[in-house]
């Protein structure tokens, strides 16, 4: 059947799955060359895809899914794929559905802590129950330790079902700019989607304690999402206009993080191992964060950055305010967290491992 792997993730949104894909493709030099694209929206176009199925974007009805999974079916008819890596639970649908009837082997990318897994509703249980069958019997890897231990307390499994490879990032474009801190104004920088899984109104809610405590700072938010007019509402009811500026969607991250001089991710649930986190310590930042999911394996606190509770805005503008009071502080931090990103997150790693993964399912050679 040959050792071929099909790529399989939705472009009907962008984020951080989307973006390992891309990493993943760049590390292994397309020697995993065959990507399928749900759809074909937006910046995923950017991913290069060999094939784009029709996709509607509507996973929760059956009818969507199946007229998807029938053409990802025909694409692995035609082209005798023994594998399809599937990255996102729309994909993961897909493709459970399309291999049904085909001899493809299945490998499931799991990227978050999905709150339906420790099950408060009727609803709640029945994905649970689906994502038992959808799991069943395909290899699944992690893209850190927490998802893997939320994913097999939530499924009933044994952890060693479950292989963990952390994402990597490109150390090559992301790299430290000159630091030189200005303790009349320092800048603070969050990259998020502007959703309630970011905490982003906890930041806000820090900010107007710093600004109450006189600190120099700024904030500069990058991203879009449906909480824009609501965070932008909150800044304005808490007089933080001068302080906070909104950037929305922001093409040349590496030069976002070369004009910020700490990077804060408030996230209170939903993340696995953030991407912004990797990309802050890659460019020489030090790093505040919640101890949320995959944060505190990439983060050392006290070493490369702080890590504060989540939902806690008190916490939060108290470690700001730390790395504000000590611009040596944040070099030495973030000097850190540079070393700690070539030795242990390089794309190069990513990809060996992944291709370990492939080598130990049998899916390569």
């Amino acid at each position: 059947m040959g050792d071929k792997v099909s790529i399989l993730i939705s472009g009907r949104m962008y984020g951080g799955g989307q973006r390992v894909v891309e990493d993943l493709r760049l590390a292994l030099k397309l020697q995993v060359p065959f990507l399928v694209l749900m759809g074909c929206e937006g910046r995923c176009r950017s991913l290069a895809p060999n094939k784009v199925i029709p996709y509607d974007g509507r996973y929760n009805r059956i009818l969507s899914l199946w007229r998807t999974s029938v053409a990802m079916r025909q694409w692995l008819r035609e082209w005798n794929y023994p594998t399809v890596h599937s990255h996102g639970w729309d994909a993961d649908l897909v493709s459970w559905l399309a291999c049904l009837f085909v001899p493809a082997r299945r490998l499931v990318h799991l990227h978050v802590t999905p709150t339906f897994l420790v099950p408060v509703s009727l609803r709640d249980r029945l994905r649970c129950a689906l994502a038992k069958v959808v799991l069943r019997k395909s290899a699944v890897v992690a893209v850190s330790h927490a998802v893997r231990s939320h994913w097999c307390r939530g499924l009933g499994w044994s952890e060693s079902r479950i292989c963990v490879v952390h994402n990597g990032v490109d150390l090559d474009r992301f790299v430290p700019g000159h630091r030189q801190i200005n303790p009349s104004c320092v800048v603070i920088g969050v990259a998020a989607r502007l959703a309630p899984m970011k905490g982003l109104e906890y930041l806000i809610e820090a900010f107007a304690r710093l600004r109450d405590l006189h600190k120099p700072v700024k904030l500069r938010i990058a991203g879009e999402g449906s909480l824009r007019g609501s965070l932008e509402a909150k800044v304005a009811e808490f007089g933080l206009k001068p302080m906070v500026e909104f950037l929305g969607h922001v093409e040349d991250m590496p030069s976002f993080y070369r004009d910020i001089d700490v990077f804060v991710l408030p996230s209170v649930a939903m993340e696995g191992f953030p991407l912004g986190i990797l990309e802050a310590m890659s460019s020489g930042l030090p790093v505040v964060a919640t101890r949320v999911a995959g944060a505190p394996e990439s983060v050392e606190d006290g070493v490369t950055g702080l890590l504060v509770p989540p939902r806690d805005p008190l916490a939060l503008s108290l470690a700001i305010g730390r790395l504000v009071d000590s611009p040596e502080l944040i070099v030495t931090m973030g000097d850190a967290g540079r070393q700690r990103a070539e030795r242990e997150f390089s794309l190069q790693q990513f990809a060996s491992a992944m291709c370990e993964v492939y080598r130990n399912c049998g899916f390569i050679a």
